[in-house]
C-alpha cells in the first residue's frame, strides 16, 4: 500500500471522526483511534470473535487444535514461498 493509500484513508477515518492526528517531534504524525474509532474497532473484533465461534462450533478440541496447527504451518509455507508478508494489501 502507497503511502498515499495510507494517508487518504487515515484523512477519511478522520473526516469521519474515528481518528485524529497529533504532530510530534517535527514531521512524525502519530494517529491516535477516537472513542467513535475505538467502538468500532470492538464491534468489529466482537464480530470476528461471533463467526469463528460459530464456524468453529462443531469442532472437538482435537479438531481445534489440529486445524489451528494446519493453518499455522499454511502460513509458514505462504510466508517461506514469498507469497505473503502478514500484511493487508491494498
Amino acid at each position: 500500500m502507497s503511502a498515499g493509500a495510507i494517508s487518504q484513508r487515515v484523512a477519511r477515518a478522520e473526516a469521519d471522526g474515528f481518528v485524529e492526528r497529533r504532530t510530534i517531534e517535527g514531521r512524525q504524525v502519530e494517529v491516535v483511534l477516537t472513542p467513535a474509532g475505538h467502538a468500532v474497532v470492538e464491534r468489529g473484533a466482537g464480530h470476528v470473535l461471533r463467526v469463528d465461534d460459530a464456524l468453529t462450533s462443531g469442532l472437538t478440541d482435537a479438531e481445534l487444535h489440529e486445524l489451528a496447527s494446519l493453518l499455522a504451518r499454511w502460513l509458514r509455507s505462504a510466508r517461506d514461498a514469498g507469497t505473503t508478508d502478514a500484511r493487508p494489501r491494498d
